[in-house]
């Protein structure tokens, strides 16, 4: 049971961190400016708690998705 928790914790970890690269590379961000996105619009927390959702999805329409949360406030 652990090992199973520690796999998702793991796949959520790497699904955020392809995100993030993923909204970097976009933008042309360095990773201070993309942080600063991140933590304003709660994207991390975003992408865990809807991680059984948008784990199916790729992570071009990840980013998409997350620019109409940052478009939206």
């Amino acid at each position: 049971m652990v090992c199973e928790v520690s796999l998702v914790v793991d796949d959520i970890i790497f699904l955020q961190n392809s995100c993030f690269m993923a909204y970097m590379e976009k933008y042309k961000l360095d990773n201070f400016s993309a942080s600063k996105v991140f933590q304003a619009y709660g994207l991390f927390g975003y992408i865990r708690e809807h991680f059984e959702y948008l784990h199916l999805m790729g992570v071009d329409y990840i980013v998409k998705h997350l620019d109409g949360i940052v478009g939206g406030r």
